[in-house]
């Protein structure tokens, strides 16, 4: 039997964005923005808009903008999930005061139980330059069999690494190459 199930705008950006990974999902294909801005113009403080916009502007090279989104984003509610990518932005773009805030931050709110994904940590030491750090940690998500790791692929957060042949190795063992 085939059952019918309506979602909410929200919740169909969000399958969506499961389905077809952030950059597919908001058609930036040549850097166009126009599905995703034209959420945000039907629900001006949807989070997950604003979060996908920090994303993709940051994949472009455009950290500052990509830190506005990400701000405006976490105004709805300061989300480990977010303030990692925030802290990712921020030493990106050499805001490393401002990252170490945020990493503080995080670091208190896992001592309260509330916890995010081991391979942001190698976003931010990738975004930091620090490429062996990063992919020790990304090994130790990949052993610890992280979902999020199933995104590397296509992952721009990971494109420094590309290059490096311990990438080709990592892909491997993950049974991706």
């Amino acid at each position: 039997a085939t059952r019918t199930v309506r979602l909410t705008g929200a919740q169909a950006l969000v399958r969506l964005l499961q389905a077809e990974g952030v950059t597919q999902a908001f058609g930036i294909v040549g850097g166009k923005l126009g599905p995703l801005l034209h959420a945000l113009s039907l629900s001006p403080g949807f989070p997950v808009a604003h979060f996908g916009l920090g994303r993709i502007y940051s994949a472009l090279g455009r950290q500052d903008e990509a830190a506005r989104q990400i701000e405006e984003a976490l105004k709805a509610g300061r989300t480990s999930g977010y303030l990692v990518e925030l802290a990712r932005v921020y030493t990106a773009a050499g805001r490393t005061d401002a990252a170490r805030r945020i990493m503080a931050e995080l670091v208190d709110r896992e001592k309260q139980g509330e916890g995010y994904n081991l391979d942001n940590l190698a976003y931010i030491a990738v975004a930091d330059g620090r490429i062996d750090e990063a992919f020790t940690i990304l090994e130790q998500a990949r052993q610890q069999r992280m979902v999020n790791m199933l995104w590397i692929l296509v992952d721009p957060r990971v494109d420094a690494l590309r290059g490096d042949p311990r990438f080709v190795e990592l892909l491997r063992r993950m049974g991706l190459a």
